[in-house]
């Protein structure tokens, strides 16, 4: 009786948990090992991915979280599940040097030649896009030559991690591509394009500066185990954002959350795969250790910020979904003890 009533429950269980976020990506994040076992053990894709192709395994990866990976391994997640950015859960373990978490995603057999395969994704006349997703340079300059417009076509609703993007965007949000986003810049790329148009627009969309501002952000140093990204790196990729920001006519421009550049920096920060700052664990209320905050990783953050209210993004964004504020949002995490030690600092550096 206990297992015929369990087989009647699960499957409304399993769906009020997905009515509720409650769905494996939820689970990973939140380390819920035995609703992820349940979730899994009833049915659920341990390869399903999201909107920028990582699998659940990525996450756990990311988190260096041992014991879901060794989970999600035994139900079959897939390491070489490669996603928008030509990445898989074995890169990002390998380029880690996390050796212990390489070992348990090859599960006892052999690492081959880890190479991205390289995809037609659209149709003949938005080749382009399949020119920049394989960060193909010489092709997207040929493309360009022969049809100026090119410049600023903009991506079909398939694939849904492009839809609607302008061929800079994609340089940037499908991996970073700068010496692509350079030339597509050089050669009048529009800067001030919302992210969407009459024909196609995403339901997250964001305009081409907070692309921009993001791509900064995941090139900032950072120290998770061992380094991420040179000084040589960051500056680089804030030299883009300058060049763009000078270029912009509105920086107040918002994504579909209604949050502006500044908001998605201190969001971004905190919460993507690149935070620089540590966000707090959903269950225990503490911060995660996996994110080490240090003087370069806070200098790289800083001057980003800076630049943002130097051409007047306003600190009064909202997020339309949440209702909050940015001080709503982020008051009590470490993101926003920097943020308010630079306005300080600014409003020192005026009197």
């Amino acid at each position: 009786q206990q297992m015929l009533l369990r087989q009647l429950i699960m499957p409304l269980m399993l769906q009020n948990m997905s009515s509720m976020n409650c769905d494996i990506f939820y689970c990973v994040a939140n380390k819920l090992y035995k609703d992820v076992d349940s979730l899994l053990s009833h049915g659920s894709d341990v390869n399903q991915t999201n909107k920028y192709g990582n699998n659940a395994l990525w996450y756990s990866v990311a988190n260096a979280d041992y014991r879901m990976a060794s989970l999600l391994v035994s139900y079959g997640a897939d390491p070489y599940q490669w996603n928008t950015a030509g990445l898989c859960p074995l890169t990002l373990a390998v380029d880690s040097n996390d050796e212990r978490m390489v070992k348990i995603l090859l599960n006892g057999k052999p690492m081959g030649e880890i190479v991205p395969p390289k995809k037609t994704l659209y149709p003949k006349k938005y080749e382009i896009f399949d020119a920049i997703r394989n960060n193909d340079y010489e092709n997207v300059q040929k493309l360009v030559a022969a049809n100026p417009d090119l410049i600023n076509a903009t991506a079909p609703a398939k694939p849904a991690d492009t839809c609607g993007a302008s061929a800079l965007q994609v340089s940037m949000i499908i991996g970073w591509h700068p010496a692509i986003a350079s030339f597509l810049l050089d050669h009048g790329a529009d800067v001030d394009y919302p992210g969407y148009n009459s024909k196609v627009k995403a339901r997250d969309f964001r305009p081409v500066l907070i692309d921009v501002v993001c791509v900064a952000l995941a090139n900032s140093r950072r120290f998770r185990g061992k380094w991420y990204h040179t000084k040589q790196e960051a500056d680089a990729a804030y030299d883009f954002l300058l060049s763009v920001i000078k270029k912009v006519k509105n920086p107040q421009c918002t994504d579909s959350l209604g949050r502006n550049a500044l908001h998605v920096a201190l969001s971004e920060a905190t919460y993507s795969s690149f935070a620089s700052f540590p966000s707090r664990n959903f269950v225990t209320g503490e911060l995660e250790k996996y994110v080490s905050v240090t003087p370069e990783s806070v200098e790289d953050f800083s001057r980003i910020i800076n630049l943002l209210l130097d051409y007047g993004v306003g600190v009064d964004s909202v997020n339309s979904y949440s209702r909050k504020n940015m001080n709503e949002e982020f008051n009590g995490l470490p993101v926003w003890d920097t943020f308010q030690d630079i306005l300080k600092s600014r409003s020192d550096t005026k009197v």
